[in-house]
């Protein structure tokens, strides 16, 4: 089993700065309102179940803290969390994102404001400062930017959001190995006793997990077996499980029952990886090899289904 890792997906969010003035053409003051801009950019696209690509816009929540002193991120933000969020297009270079609404710097150049921000925006819990989401099939891919900082003051000095992977992705493919009856189709495949992101906690991105369960990557329906490795079904964001092996049953049109085998990685998994796992299929047997597409290299795995 192969495996060849994405490299880590990172949005890259302008922060920059202009007066009131500014935007109207008239002179600047130093009291007046500084909105606080941001840009986003994606260096490499990266395939996700709920895809976040080039040319893909996307709504990320953000919250900010205002004091002269680095905050504690669990205290209540000044601005944002659940009423406040930027809209995005991924992009190879920087664009201008939206504010929902917009937010400006301290009036003070001594306080220095510190964001956080992360996707999706979901339902904002005061209490210890969480997001929560609705995900009930594996289809979130859950980001997060660490905190970054700015003032009045310098408010021409570019800075950037950095939004990481906090899932591993789990994408499927299939090929019709020795002796399988022509015609073979796939119908079932799962991933047996993982976890899905639920929510999120602000301060450190640290994810909260659903309770583990199956969760499907093809299911009510059929997809021909042929000599050529082809993607089935779709792909699951799932809690990086700090193992490194999975079950994963099968069934296809020559099975009565699922097949159960185990996939067995070089490496524990970890966040920001897209796992691609071939399964190869005879009539006796199914084998199983696995590569981890673009983000980073490691070697190779293997495994069987029987």
């Amino acid at each position: 089993m192969k495996k060849q890792l994405i490299p880590i997906f990172v949005l890259s969010a302008l922060l920059a700065g202009c007066s009131a003035g500014e935007e109207t053409g008239n002179a600047l003051t130093d009291d007046a309102p500084v909105p606080i801009l941001l840009g986003s950019g994606l260096s490499m696209d990266a395939s996700t179940k709920a895809p976040i690509t080039t040319g893909t816009s996307f709504e990320a929540g953000i919250a900010g803290w205002e004091t002269k002193r680095t905050p504690a991120y669990t205290a209540a933000p000044t601005w944002g969390g659940g009423d406040v969020t930027i809209n995005a297009t991924a992009s190879t270079t920087p664009t201008a994102v939206t504010w929902n609404p917009q937010q400006y710097y301290h009036a003070d150049e001594d306080v220095e404001t510190y964001m956080i921000a992360w996707h999706p925006a979901g339902t904002w819990n005061a209490a210890g400062n969480t997001v929560t989401f609705p995900n009930t099939d594996g289809s979130v891919d859950v980001l997060w930017a660490s905190p970054i900082s700015g003032t009045k003051a310098d408010k021409d000095e570019p800075q950037n959001l950095d939004f990481e992977h906090l899932t591993a992705q789990l994408n499927f493919q299939v090929v019709a190995g020795t002796g399988l009856a022509a015609g073979t189709t796939v119908q079932e495949i799962a991933v047996q006793d993982v976890q899905v992101p639920t929510g999120l906690k602000i301060e450190n991105g640290t994810l909260i997990a659903g309770a583990a369960a199956n969760y499907a990557a093809l299911t009510g329906g059929s997809a021909v077996i042929g000599s050529t490795a082809a993607a089935v079904g779709s792909p699951l964001m799932i809690v990086p499980t700090g193992r490194n092996t999975l079950t994963v049953s099968v069934k296809t049109s020559g099975s009565a029952a699922p097949l159960t085998g185990t996939v067995t990685l070089t490496e524990n998994m970890q966040a920001g990886m897209a796992y691609t796992i071939t399964l190869t299929f005879t009539q006796a047997a199914i084998d199983v090899t696995s590569t981890v597409a673009e983000w980073t290299t490691v070697p190779g795995g293997e495994g069987t289904i029987k």
